[in-house]
């Protein structure tokens, strides 16, 4: 999407590129309770950060909380990292779920930032994982190696921009998104969203440590 506005300024003659997308603006003010949670919860060990919900529209695009549950657990034992759960209170459910069937313990950020704060919170992790939705695409624009899970909705327009982030994408099913006409179909999850297993996550997440 980001090349397909800039083709509006190429047809006027402006040959500009952009490989990254604009960082996002956040205040010192912001930084401050970010900075202080950050040091009360995490010392030298890599921060991955999850966000495992998303809006009330395709819920169809939703990884399975079972497999957020075992890759988490897995970054914290095999790859010797902390995972931080970073979502909306209207998640709750969602991530309350994933925390019971975890055997380690993650650090749970739902609902205690303001969205400016999310930001800054988002920057200081080492590795983000998410499905295709909103704190995906702040990730990307903060520079933080971006993992996108994608199932009704391709990557070829949407996926996190810029070098080194990834998608991952195996179904066979045909779109069930069409962002450009408000079309958000939802239904058949499991066809969407259940070829992603967890060794495909979690050989994405260490490709990006190493």
């Amino acid at each position: 999407m980001v090349q397909n506005y800039l083709d509006m300024l190429r047809v006027l003659g402006k040959q500009y590129n952009a490989k990254s997308l604009e960082k996002l603006d956040v205040s010192p003010n912001d930084k401050v309770k970010v900075d202080e949670f950050f040091a009360r919860n995490f010392h030298d060990k890599p921060v991955i950060g999850l966000t495992p919900g998303v809006a009330e529209s395709s819920k169809n695009r939703m990884w399975f909380e079972d497999r957020f549950a075992e890759l988490a657990d897995r970054l914290i034992d095999v790859s010797g990292c902390d995972v931080i759960i970073i979502d909306h209170k209207d998640n709750k459910e969602i991530v309350e779920k994933i925390i019971s069937l975890m055997k380690r313990e993650a650090i749970n950020a739902m609902g205690i930032f303001s969205l400016k704060e999310t930001f800054y919170l988002i920057s200081k992790c080492n590795i983000f994982i998410s499905n295709d939705t909103g704190p995906m695409h702040i990730a990307a624009a903060q520079g933080c190696r971006t993992i996108g899970l994608f199932g009704p909705n391709t990557p070829v327009l949407w996926a996190p921009y810029g070098e080194g982030n990834i998608s991952i994408y195996k179904t066979v099913l045909q779109p069930a998104i069409q962002n450009d006409k408000g079309i958000f179909k939802d239904g058949d999850r499991n066809g969407y969203m259940g070829p992603i297993t967890v060794d495909d996550v979690f050989e994405a997440v260490e490709k990006c440590l190493s």
